[in-house]
């Protein structure tokens, strides 16, 4: 049964990119294509997490800006965290995504028009392109969320931190918060409901980001992580 399940989420995972062009393109002459296609995506994916079981808890605290150009670093245990993040506060946060990672020309098509950014390992000339689209988003007032580490790890660490960060964040005046994710999962057919608990600290003071770096970076990331572990202990 569980096996059922998982292969009929990762079905409806991906008829969201076929249901959200759909009813995105009619609706974009009245809203604009990305806003458009930003909305069904989130009631889409909403509807998927109801009806799969899937759940999200989110801690902010009250320097949480709303409405405000921000970016968020945060460590990435599950595929789904780009989504939950989505899910979870209101407005649309950015993310990367990867060439090989998504072939499907119906699935990248609708991913780079809810505003991602696409990014191919193996390519400086593109990896530097990545960071000033990134730059230049987030000047022109698109929030993101940005994983140090890239790529998915179900330990919940953070290990090699892209130096491509920092520049990002030198060359804009985004708020920077830290984000730190639990539970999740990875693609497969063993997607059984899961609750992704994200929390939201304070911001990072940017002098200490941009000249400590990783070690700064990662101590705050993964300090909100024990503070999660406490909390669900107690």
């Amino acid at each position: 049964m569980n096996t059922i399940v998982s292969l009929l989420a990762l079905s409806y995972f991906f008829l969201v990119f076929i249901l959200v062009p759909l009813f995105a393109l009619p609706t974009s002459i009245v809203l604009g294509l990305k806003p458009a296609f930003r909305l069904y995506f989130k009631i889409f994916t909403r509807i998927g997490y109801a009806v799969f079981g899937y759940r999200v808890e989110i801690t902010a605290g009250p320097s949480f800006p709303k409405n405000k150009t921000v970016i968020l670093l945060a460590n990435h245990p599950g595929y789904f965290d780009p989504v939950s993040i989505n899910i979870a506060l209101p407005g649309f946060y950015n993310f990367v995504i990867f060439g090989k990672s998504f072939k499907n020309p119906i699935l990248l098509f609708t991913l780079l028009l809810i505003g991602s950014v696409q990014r191919k390992f193996g390519d400086k000339m593109n990896a530097a392109k990545t960071i000033l689209d990134i730059i230049k988003r987030i000047n022109n007032g698109d929030s993101f969320i940005l994983f140090p580490s890239a790529f998915v790890d179900n330990t919940g660490g953070i290990k090699n931190v892209e130096q491509g960060i920092y520049t990002i964040i030198e060359k804009t005046n985004a708020q920077v918060f830290p984000v730190h994710f639990s539970g999740g999962t990875k693609f497969g057919r063993n997607m059984r409901p899961f609750t992704s608990k994200i929390i939201i600290g304070d911001p990072f003071e940017r002098e200490l980001l941009l000249s400590i770096k990783d070690d700064y970076l990662k101590k705050v990331i993964m300090a909100l992580g024990q503070y999660n572990n406490v909390s669900k202990s107690q």
